[in-house]
């Protein structure tokens, strides 16, 4: 027999797999934030991807005032400095307290993280507010990745990714399997 619950709480009830990012932007002072975001998607086969995020934090701030960011992607043995990332910190310098490098991007005035293995330069397309959130969905104007990661070598790479899931809980994703892809005889 199958148990409703109330719409709004379905999210504690069962675990939910979600991709973990660091997402970098700059304040009008030209001062990097670096947050965590586990509400990331692609968009269809276009190169819009999106987020949520509270309008009360710097990056939602940052993102309105500048009109870009960068998605940083960690590997699992960033495990501690992306839990510390999501906290709230009011530090000068949060690459130095996270013990990150910034590196210079291609085509935003962002930096990428040098210790994350795959990176999306994004410029902002659209807010789509709600409640106390907000939905933020970007253009990907360059992207870039280390040359040993599964992004570009499917076949013999082994991934350290890792994923967030409800609640408080952290998963290593360690094998990618490649599956060949149906082909359709017309």
């Amino acid at each position: 027999m199958k148990e409703y619950m109330e719409p709004n709480n379905y999210s504690r009830k069962f675990w939910q797999v979600k991709p973990i990012i660091l997402i970098t932007t700059k304040n009008k002072e030209g001062k990097v934030n670096i947050a965590t975001k586990t509400q990331f998607m692609k968009i269809g086969r276009s190169n819009n991807v999106s987020f949520g995020c509270s309008t009360l934090h710097d990056t939602y701030q940052n993102i309105k005032q500048n009109e870009e960011f960068v998605i940083n992607f960690p590997g699992v043995e960033l495990l501690n400095e992306t839990v510390k990332a999501g906290e709230s910190i009011n530090v000068s310098d949060e690459l130095e307290y996270l013990n990150l490098t910034g590196i210079e991007a291609k085509e935003v005035n962002v930096p990428l993280i040098k210790e994350c293995f795959f990176h999306l330069e994004c410029k902002l397309i659209e807010m789509r507010h709600y409640e106390n959130g907000v939905l933020i969905i970007g253009e990907v104007v360059a992207a870039c990745g280390n040359k040993d990661s599964i992004i570009y070598n499917t076949e013999t790479s082994k991934p350290d990714i890792f994923s967030y899931v409800y609640p408080d809980h952290y998963v290593n994703i360690k094998d990618a399997i490649l599956y060949p892809r149906f082909q359709v005889k017309i």
